[in-house]
């Protein structure tokens, strides 16, 4: 393996996990606003990485979010 393909293999790894996180967001955002008829107008995700000695790569794992609303 060449270090160009490394290189596309990572940007199109990185490209399909921010398109699913997008996606998921944006289902998200048009369900607080169906039921708040608001959005929020900052979002913080807390992610956790967690690798032993072991491990080659960490994993992340969700652990929660801060909202941030207008006025605020």
């Amino acid at each position: 393996m060449t270090i160009d393909t490394t290189i596309d293999q990572y940007r199109a790894t990185k490209e399909s996990m921010q398109s699913i996180i997008d996606r998921h967001m944006s289902e998200a955002f048009a369900e607080i606003n169906t039921e708040f008829c608001a959005t929020p107008v900052a979002v913080e995700l807390d992610i956790r990485q967690v690798q032993t000695m072991s491990e080659k790569y960490p994993g992340g794992a969700y652990a929660g979010c801060a909202v941030g609303l207008g006025g605020e």
